[in-house]
C-alpha cells in the first residue's frame, strides 16, 4: 500500500511539473514564432499566390488573379471594392484640371506622401539613370506621383505598361507597394532601356517583367498565352502613333481586371491619345475619373514642350 502511495504521489508531481514544462515550452514556442500561430488564428484578408522558383519557367507565367479568380470570397470582393472607392476619393479630392497645380499643398487638394521603399531605393534608382547618361525621365513629376498614389491602393497586385523607356513609372509602382508586379512591354527604343531594366530587375528580382519588341504583337502573344491574366492597373505611354495606340487600347482591354481597375494615359501635343481616349469614352468603354493639362511648361521634364497632360479612367466591364 506504501509503494502504491508513492507512486500515486510520484505520478501527481510529474504531472504537475510536467504540465507547467509543457506550458512554459509552449509559451515560449509563441513568444517567438508568432506568426506560425497568428496565420491559423487570423488568416489573411488577400488570396495567397503561390510563386513557383524563377528558374521553373518564365516569370511572365507568374499570374496574380484578383476578383477574376471564381474561388474568391465575397468578402475579398467586398475589400477590394472598398479599395477602390478609396483610391476614387484620392481621384476626386481636388478640382483643380491644371496639372502643375495638381498637388499644390491647399487645404483641400490631394496630399503627396512618398512610401518608405521609395526612400530606400531612390538614390540607387537616380545613380542608374546617371550611369545610363539619363539626364531626366519622360513623365512629369506630376503625373509620376499620380502613379504612385494610384499604386499604393491596397487591390493594386499588377501593373502592365507600355513603354518602360527609363523605367521610371516601374520604379514609382514598385516601391509603393511591396505586394504588387510589374509587366512592361517596350520597344526599345531609347539605348539606355534595357541597361535600366538590367538595374530594376536586380533590385526587384521576379516583381518587374519586361518584353521587348513590337507592342502589336508582343501584348497580343502575352494575351493569348495567359487567357486568365488580370492587371489592376495599365499605364499607356501616350507619345506613340495613333495606330499603336489603337492596338494598345483593344489590347489592354482584354488584359484589365473586369472586377476593378485603373488605366493612366499620357496625353501629348500630338493627341494622338488624346483623340483614342476620347473615342473609346465617347464609346463607354472608358469611364474617365479625371484629367488635368498643362498650362505652363514643366521646367523639370526634358520633353515638357510635348506633354499636354493626362488623364486617369478605368474600363467599363459591360
Amino acid at each position: 500500500m506504501l509503494l502504491r502511495h508513492r507512486h500515486r504521489s510520484a505520478i501527481k508531481k510529474v504531472l504537475k511539473y510536467g504540465g507547467c514544462a509543457v506550458m512554459v515550452c509552449l509559451c515560449g514556442i509563441i513568444i517567438c514564432f508568432p506568426e506560425l500561430f497568428v496565420k491559423q488564428l487570423f488568416p489573411p484578408l488577400t488570396s495567397s499566390v503561390e510563386d513557383t522558383p524563377r528558374d521553373a519557367h518564365p516569370a511572365a507565367d507568374r499570374t496574380t488573379l484578383l476578383a477574376s479568380d471564381t474561388t474568391q470570397t465575397n468578402y475579398e470582393q467586398l475589400r477590394m471594392a472598398a479599395a477602390f472607392r478609396k483610391l476614387s476619393n484620392f481621384l476626386f479630392l481636388s478640382t483643380e484640371r491644371k496639372c502643375e497645380n495638381l498637388f499644390a499643398q491647399t487645404r483641400h487638394g490631394p496630399k503627396l506622401t512618398y512610401s518608405a521603399s521609395y526612400w530606400d531605393y531612390v538614390d540607387s534608382y537616380k545613380n542608374a539613370l546617371s550611369a545610363a547618361g539619363v539626364l531626366k525621365e519622360g513623365r512629369t513629376n506630376e503625373e509620376s506621383w499620380t502613379i504612385h498614389e494610384i499604386a499604393k491602393s491596397s487591390f493594386v497586385r499588377t501593373v502592365c505598361l507600355t513603354g518602360f523607356n527609363g523605367g521610371l513609372s516601374a520604379f514609382m509602382c514598385l516601391t509603393a507597394n511591396p505586394n504588387l508586379k510589374v509587366y512592361a512591354f517596350d520597344e526599345q527604343r531609347y539605348n539606355y532601356t534595357k541597361e535600366l531594366a538590367t538595374f530594376m530587375s536586380w533590385e526587384f528580382y521576379d516583381r518587374l517583367t519586361i518584353t521587348f519588341g513590337d507592342t502589336r504583337h508582343t501584348i497580343t502573344e502575352f494575351v493569348t498565352a495567359r487567357p486568365a491574366f488580370r492587371c489592376d492597373m495599365f499605364i499607356v505611354d501616350g507619345s506613340r502613333s495613333r495606330e499603336k495606340l489603337e492596338g494598345d487600347f483593344k489590347d489592354v482591354a482584354r488584359l484589365v481586371n473586369p472586377a476593378g481597375n485603373i488605366v493612366v494615359v499620357e496625353l501629348y501635343a500630338t493627341n494622338n491619345a488624346a483623340r483614342v481616349w476620347e473615342s473609346y469614352k465617347e464609346r463607354g468603354d472608358v469611364k474617365e475619373h479625371f484629367m488635368c493639362k498643362f498650362n505652363e511648361l514643366d521646367v523639370l521634364s526634358v520633353r515638357s514642350r510635348s506633354h499636354m497632360g493626362f488623364a486617369v479612367g478605368s474600363y467599363v466591364n459591360k
